[in-house]
């Protein structure tokens, strides 16, 4: 459920560095949790996988996510499913910095809404990790002022110069030392 997408038992198992129950994912899919390709198993429904995915506890979700991240960094996968796992698992500035990377990706790629999900996630990274101490405030303060006028380009660029007006003005107040609008 996590990694929402079709895997094969050779795949989850070098994720997990460990063998995987081949009978137990025929006895799934045997009872119409699971479907199988030649692509491997997946979900029968993505109804399935959010009940699945939801009842994992956080803490286990955000370990899950890290190692599938992890193993996608080992494959060199795609920077925009990288971001989404690290993100997801709390990676803290490494999730930030392949969040950055695959809105600069999308960009080029003209795919302007994914980008402002990317560059959004990445503030939200930002935002977290004020108060953590894992960063010096004042990379985190620059970094938050880059990912802003990232992501307020991208928003005029989408016609939504409110919302890019917006961001940069909560970012820079931050930025600026009003401590209050940290988070943390």
């Amino acid at each position: 459920a996590v990694i929402k997408d079709w895997v094969t038992p050779e795949w989850l198992g070098a994720m997990r560095d460990a063998a995987v129950d081949s009978a137990g994912l025929e006895r799934l899919t045997a009872k119409g949790f699971l479907r199988t390709a030649r692509r491997g198993f997946a979900f029968v429904h993505h109804l399935v996988s959010t009940v699945v995915y939801t009842s994992i506890p956080a803490e286990v979700r955000r370990r899950l996510h890290h190692a599938v991240a992890e193993h996608l960094r080992l494959l060199d996968a795609p920077v925009s499913a990288v971001a989404y796992h690290a993100y997801e698992a709390d990676d803290g500035p490494r999730a930030m910095e392949e969040l950055d990377r695959a809105g600069t990706a999308a960009v080029q790629c003209l795919d302007l809404g994914a980008a402002s999900q990317f560059y959004s996630r990445a503030l939200e990274g930002v935002r977290r990790e004020w108060g953590r101490g894992r960063m010096r405030e004042n990379e985190l303060d620059q970094l938050a002022v880059d990912l802003a006028h990232r992501l307020a380009a991208v928003l005029r660029r989408r016609g939504d110069t409110l919302a890019a007006k917006g961001v940069l003005e909560e970012t820079l107040s931050v930025a600026a030392g009003e401590d209050a609008s940290r988070a943390g």
